[in-house]
Formats: structure tokens, C-alpha cells, sequence
């Protein structure tokens, strides 16, 4: 097929279904089910992408329901899925220049909205399944880590759980740098931008190879996009199940108790303190007397302060349990998750000084991330840094 080809290819479900059954091979690995969302998401990114050469013609159907194929492909598993942000797709027969600097691009994703690929190497992507290399995918991945841009929706599990690919990533990156033999083709150590796509492209061609040499690289990949693509069968909204995978891999003996209200002692002795002049104020003057009240509106100030501040974090035989509240806690539900649903810990960069941490987590129950604070001793904190160091857990140091 080339770009000059004018096949017709009515836009229709129908006609779609017909077409990736014969010209799409992730297509056969999907169930009936995933088919028809598969098509339905292609309609809608046919219908709404301007979809072009790059003297502004159309282009055939065959080769929009081609280009559309591909962007579903990587985004099938995702809630939002459209890339918004990104409204034209321009086709070049070939590799063609930038007119900004002359280089030479095989594809090209624009901040300014748009995604430019050599139809050639479009094509030499899925001709050959085995090579790891398929620029379709690779733009694409591009687009997708981008779409955020000028407030532009982007799924929200994905840009969240980002953190945790990204610490699952640092040594394949690193070896893909390094002399060192690599799975992932020299290219992916450009940049971690660049990364993800590699990886993304070896995610769906030989996702073997990472399974087998970079096994938690797999799994976060695996969660990122809610799919697996293996064994010619192609499964979707499969995250529980890898965060099982993960917490198995865990170490259970990691055990460990931080309690910010051991910190926070003097706002207790405040609370006494307000309660008792307060108690002795009531006495001498009434209730409701000025003194009264403004100790009153004081020690309400001061309790919330303890209560919306306190929290506790307790790591054991792999679960997590964060109980939020000091007097009142009974009011407020504890967050309960596998040791897995971790996705990072954030520390200052002086560690040897540093009194907090964040720790981002994610609650499959509500399908939200929490960041919490935690106070502790900087001894803590470097063990909590050993510890989740051990489990691969990752660290950033801000």
C-alpha cells in the first residue's frame, strides 16, 4: 500500500471490523468484546483527527483506519484515550526535513499539537512484528505522555502511576547508556522521553524479553497501559492483577510504624493548656464572656490543627494501613492497600536533616492517589529509605 493508493474503505463499523480483521494483526488478538471498542474508538479518532499529507490533502480511509489502528492500539486500556491535545496527523511519503533545522525525521511529535510520520516506516512496523521498532507506536507513545499540555485531559491513572514506571525504568535506561549489552534498542537512551517509547515498542513486540530480564519494568509497564499483549491474546483492564504480582515479590518481614503526633507533642500540651484556663475562665467569668470564648474559638483552632495534621503510617506483612485523625479518628476512614499500591516516596534532598516525608499511594477502592505527609527523625527516614530501597520502591529526592 502506499500514499497515493485510492482504495475506498467506506467508514463504517462494519467495513472497519472487515478491514482490521485482515490488515491489523493486534486486532485478531482481541475478544469480541474488545473488537467492537476497539472499532468504536477508531471511528471517533478517524471522524475528529485531521488526518493529512503535508500539502494539506486527504488521505485514503485504508491508511487513516491504519493510523488510527495504531493510536488505539496503544491506548486501549485507558479510560482517556483520545490524545485531545493532538489534532493533526500528517503523512510524508518518507522521511522528510523540519523546516526549522533541516534534520531528517522518521516521525515527529509536535508541542504544537500535531504528529508527523513517514508512511514507509509506518508501514515497515508492522511489516516486520519481531524488530522491535514501530514507529506508529513509538509517536504515539510520544503523544501520549504529552497530551497534558495547556490543560489538556489526560488519563489520569497513567499520568499518576508515571512516577512509579519511571523508578521501575532507571536501570534499563542506564544499561541502554552504558556499554553494557541491552535488550532495548541504543536509541531508548536518548532520553526518558525517548525511553518510554522504546520500551513501548518492545512492550507489544517481544514483551518476553522484558518479562525475563527487567520483570518489574514489565509489571509497570503492564499496569501503566491496563493491558498485556502476549501468547497472541491481547487483555485489558488487567491492574489488579499485576499489583498482586508485584506485592507477591515483596519482602514480608518489612515492618515499620511512623506516628506524626510524636512530633507534634507541644500542640497537645497546647490543648491542655487551653483547656485548663479555659475551665478557670468559664469559673470566674461565665461562659459566655469574651475571655471564654476566645480561649474557646482557641482551642477549637488548635485541635483541628492536630486533628486534619496527624497521621499515622504502618507497613506490615506487605499491607499498608494510613489512619488519619488524633481525637476523632473514628470519624475518618483509614486508607487500607497492598504494600504494591506504594507508587513512590518523596524525601528532601539533605536526607541527614530531613524531619518529613510524602508518600504518593494509590486506593484501587476510589481509583485516587493520595500524597501523605509523614514526620519523623532523619534516622527513620533512612531506613525507610533502605527498606523501600530493598523492595524497589521508588525514591525521589526533591
Amino acid at each position: 500500500m502506499s500514499l497515493e493508493q485510492s482504495e475506498s474503505l467506506p467508514i463504517s463499523s462494519a467495513a472497519l471490523h472487515q478491514f482490521y480483521e485482515k490488515k491489523f494483526a493486534y486486532y485478531t488478538t482481541l475478544n469480541n468484546n474488545l473488537k467492537k471498542l476497539f472499532v468504536q474508538r477508531c471511528l471517533y479518532f478517524i471522524n475528529y483527527k485531521d488526518i493529512i499529507t503535508e500539502d494539506y490533502k486527504s488521505v485514503p480511509n485504508k491508511i487513516r483506519a491504519l493510523i488510527a489502528g495504531s493510536a488505539v492500539q496503544l491506548t486501549l486500556g485507558l479510560k482517556i484515550w483520545s490524545l485531545s491535545y493532538f489534532d493533526t496527523v500528517v503523512v510524508h511519503p518518507d522521511v522528510f526535513s523540519d523546516p526549522n533545522n533541516d534534520q531528517r525525521y522518521y516521525g515527529l511529535t509536535s508541542m504544537g499539537g500535531s504528529i508527523r510520520l513517514s508512511f514507509k516506516s509506518f508501514l515497515g512496523g508492522y511489516a516486520n512484528p519481531n524488530d522491535n521498532i514501530n514507529l506508529g507506536l513509538h509517536e504515539f507513545a510520544h503523544a501520549l505522555r504529552l497530551n497534558s499540555v495547556k490543560g489538556h485531559e489526560q488519563d489520569y491513572f497513567f499520568e499518576h502511576y508515571y512516577s512509579a514506571w519511571l523508578g521501575s525504568a532507571i536501570k534499563a535506561f542506564k544499561d541502554v547508556q552504558s556499554v553494557n549489552t541491552s535488550i532495548f534498542r541504543r536509541y531508548g537512551g536518548t532520553n526518558m522521553n525517548e525511553f518510554l517509547s522504546v520500551c513501548i515498542e518492545h512492550f507489544f513486540e517481544s514483551p518476553h524479553e522484558i518479562r525475563s530480564n527487567y520483570p518489574l519494568l514489565y509489571i509497570n509497564t503492564a499496569i501503566l497501559l491496563n493491558q498485556t499483549h502476549e501468547n497472541g491474546i491481547t487483555e485489558i483492564n488487567i491492574r489488579e492483577k499485576f499489583f498482586n504480582i508485584k506485592n507477591a515479590n515483596y519482602d514480608s518481614s518489612l515492618t515499620l510504624n511512623f506516628n506524626k503526633l510524636k512530633f507534634t507533642k507541644r500542640y497537645v500540651v497546647v490543648l491542655y493548656i487551653l483547656a485548663a484556663f479555659f475551665g478557670i475562665t468559664v469559673v470566674e467569668v461565665g461562659f459566655v464572656s469574651m475571655p471564654s470564648l476566645f480561649l474557646a474559638f482557641l482551642f477549637t483552632i488548635t485541635l483541628a490543627n492536630v486533628e486534619f495534621s496527624s497521621r499515622q503510617l504502618v507497613i506490615a506483612n506487605k499491607q499498608v494501613t494510613i489512619k488519619r485523625g488524633f481525637l476523632f479518628n473514628f470519624l475518618r476512614k483509614n486508607l487500607n492497600v497492598s504494600l504494591s499500591h506504594i507508587i513512590c516516596l518523596k524525601v528532601d534532598r539533605e536526607v541527614s536533616s530531613a524531619k518529613a516525608f510524602d508518600l504518593i499511594v494509590y486506593n484501587p477502592e476510589d481509583d485516587f492517589f493520595y500524597e501523605e505527609n509523614f514526620i519523623a527523625t532523619p534516622s527513620e527516614i533512612q531506613k525507610l529509605i533502605l527498606e523501600f530501597s530493598k523492595n524497589k520502591i521508588p525514591i525521589f529526592k526533591q
